[in-house]
């Protein structure tokens, strides 16, 4: 008889039905029949009343075993942590809502049936096969990490508990929880580039800074000797490199101060036309666009924008300003201003004739202070900021060019700033 204190014991199941029968039997036809037929139908009236007793006992345990699985069920479903359940053969059987979200389908038909390794990745079903051998010997209940393949072909980061299933005594399957720890490692690696770049930036920072300090000490000790001899020439040439180096200093430490509050400053978001906006940039520029004779040529179509104007308005004076500045002497800078449409999204161009950038050189430009030409103005900052800018705006920016005198094109995407239509 079942342990379970819902269903009667047989004494207590056979002393009710014995008081069932009392209360149906008739004295009259039982004086008809002998004892042994007496006896007899007693203990097959008894032995019926038990099984209906016991029938009713069993229905209400299985109505109740049965609303306690529509409970669990109804916990997996809604529970934020993925769940999914694999036959023996690693066919997938059961999944739930929260675990479709995770790999972008929209039903369960799209996946049930299918073997589980269509999630997998590199070597990870060998490792899924390794738990569930661990599980079936009863060694361990993994845990741990992987990366699983969604609908889409993406990847994404999970944690996962993994549990065998069993029935009447044998294992006939096995579950996964999973938890989507995607945002985490996208933060975790962003994190380490960051640190990384900041480790680059404080070298790079700290190695520039010193070569004017070096300047300054160096023509202090000949300023020093050079009066002492009354050298008037050579004076007045130490006090001029002493000047230059600390104008270049400031002019460094003004830019770092500039990329610092890059995005640390809190800007009204406006909306603005982006033919306006470059209308203004020309009207800034136009000293240097008139004494260099700049051919300039706007983009055929207009869009909205929306973000902070002063932002957006550096990035094209900048751009446009250094591909009038970096024009060859020989030729009249021409400038094209463009918008396209490349898989799927807008980007921006600034393309010039000028002299070029070397392909090998075409990331190394947006360092911190990194000038290709040592002669040219400014401290070299002026592409980090711009791409800080466009980092900030969820964009991208890259150059191409086909090498020394043969242009260059600035290109760049603003999603976060352009206004869909």
């Amino acid at each position: 008889m079942t342990s379970d204190p819902n269903i009667l014991d047989k004494n207590t199941l056979r002393l009710r039905a014995e008081n069932t029968l009392m209360a149906k039997e008739d004295a009259a036809s039982s004086d008809r029949l002998s004892f042994e037929e007496r006896r007899l139908t007693h203990e097959l009236q008894v032995h019926q009343i038990e099984l209906e007793m016991q029938n009713e006992e069993l229905l209400q345990s299985n109505e109740k075993l049965t609303q306690h699985q529509e409970h669990l069920i109804n916990i997996i479903k809604m529970t934020p942590a993925g769940y999914f359940r694999i036959d023996l053969k690693g066919r997938i059987t059961t999944v739930n809502d929260a675990w479709l979200r995770m790999h972008g389908f929209d039903s369960a038909d799209e996946i049930v049936g299918k073997h589980f390794s269509i999630m997998q990745v590199d070597n990870q079903s060998e490792s899924a096969l390794k738990h569930m051998a661990e599980l079936q010997r009863g060694e361990a209940i993994p845990s741990g990490e992987f990366v699983s393949r969604r609908k889409d072909g993406s990847f994404g980061y999970h944690t996962f508990s993994a549990h065998p299933v069993v029935q009447f005594n044998n294992i006939v399957g096995f579950e996964w929880f999973i938890i989507d720890i995607t945002h985490r490692k996208v933060a975790e690696e962003g994190l380490k580039k960051k640190n990384a770049e900041l480790e680059q930036f404080l070298y790079t920072v700290s190695h520039d800074l010193c070569s004017p300090l070096v300047t300054v000490k160096t023509f202090m000790g000949y300023l020093e000797k050079d009066m002492a001899e009354d050298n008037q020439e050579h004076l007045t040439q130490d006090i001029q490199f002493i000047h230059s180096a600390a104008d270049k200093m400031k002019l460094m430490l003004d830019e770092l101060l500039a990329l610092s509050r890059v995005g640390r400053i809190e800007t009204q978001q406006v909306k603005v036309s982006h033919l306006e906006m470059l209308a203004e940039v020309l009207d800034v520029l136009a000293g240097i666009i008139k004494e260099r004779k700049a051919d300039i040529r706007l983009p055929d179509t207009d869009l909205m924008l929306f973000g902070d104007p002063l932002r957006l308005f550096q990035i094209w004076q900048n751009l446009i300003e250094n591909a009038i500045k970096f024009s060859r002497d020989d030729s009249i800078p021409c400038i094209e201003l463009g918008i396209q449409q490349m898989s799927g999204e807008t980007v921006f161009s600034v393309k010039d004739n000028g002299i070029g950038i070397d392909p090998q050189y075409g990331n190394k430009i947006f360092g911190i202070f990194e000038k290709l030409n040592p002669k040219s103005p400014g401290a070299g900052m002026g592409l980090t900021i711009i791409q800080r800018f466009v980092d900030l705006c969820g964009g991208r920016i890259w150059v191409e060019s086909d090498g020394n005198d043969k242009g260059s094109c600035f290109f760049f995407t603003l999603p976060n700033v352009v206004v869909k239509s």
